[in-house]
């Protein structure tokens, strides 16, 4: 089946890291409620199926108009979500007595950073998906 989809091999390894990191995620003393464990396994659903429609008309062809509510609805989500966990990044962070203001903000910069460069490539490939649908409906090559 994996070898009907068409992809190159920096999609499969970044959808393989989404994969692990959110695995890992589970193994945090974090405890998630069921609204964040469902949200965050359709934003990994999401991210996985707009990829590889990227790269595969077929795939898009079948999502049709649904990759748009798919990735509005994801990247809602996934600003939302990173909201709460600043503010929960903040608050852990000031527990920590050893590190100044500047590491703190360092230290919470660089978890943003780490998150972006995680889910933004998804989304962005489901915004070009986008595009290429309503490129499509246009009359455009």
């Amino acid at each position: 089946m994996f070898t009907l989809i068409n992809m190159p091999l920096w999609a499969w390894l970044y959808l393989v890291l989404v994969l692990i990191v959110f695995i890992a995620g589970f193994f945090t003393e974090y405890k998630r409620d069921f609204n964040e464990i469902s949200g965050s396994v359709l934003s990994l659903f999401s991210i996985c199926a707009l990829v590889v429609a990227l790269f595969n008309p077929s795939v898009a062809s079948f999502l049709g108009l649904l990759v748009f509510p798919i990735t509005a609805i994801g990247i809602y989500w996934e600003h939302s979500r990173a909201e709460r966990e600043i503010v929960f990044a903040r608050a852990r962070l000031s527990e920590e007595i050893e590190l100044d203001d500047d590491e703190r903000e360092l230290l919470l910069n660089v978890a943003i950073g780490l998150n972006a460069l995680l889910v933004v490539p998804g989304y962005v490939a489901g915004l070009i998906v986008c595009f290429n649908i309503i490129k499509s409906f246009s009359g455009g090559a």
